[in-house]
């Protein structure tokens, strides 16, 4: 389902100053919504990621009126799925640092103590509880393995949860 639009909040929200500015919006959103709106959906490969980039999409069109109406002698339907791309790799470029970011702060929420099972903050190299070392290494080349983890980072070696020794 397509989303839909609010002209009136992007007159008022976004700066569109005159009339002859938004008549332009609305007659590329007319002839390129549905056209935008696939693109979307072929990139995003997700119907809410694709409806919050279609949204991106016309918030940067209708921000960027002035240097879309300079485009007059070329396609409008290439400038506006251009904007779709970018916001596309802008948007997979936070992903993929919000990604790194939660990686190097490790799994989110304790984890149990095989000792004693309480609840351990990640990242504890021993259980404050009954002082357990929480440390665990690969079977195959000895280096440190987080639990979780389904194949060793250091030697490729597949990693059974049981097979997983303590250091």
């Amino acid at each position: 389902m397509e989303p839909g639009r609010n002209v009136s909040a992007c007159r008022t929200s976004y700066g569109v100053k005159t009339d002859e500015d938004m008549t332009f919006f609305d007659e590329l959103y007319d002839m390129y919504h549905a056209h935008v709106y696939r693109f979307a959906c072929a990139l995003a490969g997700d119907a809410r990621d694709a409806e919050d980039l279609f949204q991106e999409t016309w918030l940067r069109a209708v921000r960027a009126l002035p240097a879309g109406r300079e485009t007059e002698g070329s396609d409008p339907k290439v400038w506006l799925f251009t904007i779709v791309a970018n916001a596309h790799k802008d948007s997979l470029r936070k992903k993929r640092v919000r990604r790194r970011v939660e990686g190097a702060r490790g799994s989110v929420g304790p984890e149990k103590c095989p000792g004693c099972g309480n609840s351990v903050a990640t990242g504890h190299a021993f259980c404050p509880y009954c002082g357990k070392n929480l440390k665990r290494t690969c079977p195959a080349c000895g280096k440190a393995v987080e639990g979780n983890w389904k194949a060793c980072p250091s030697c490729g070696a597949g990693i059974d949860p049981g097979e997983v020794r303590q250091a």
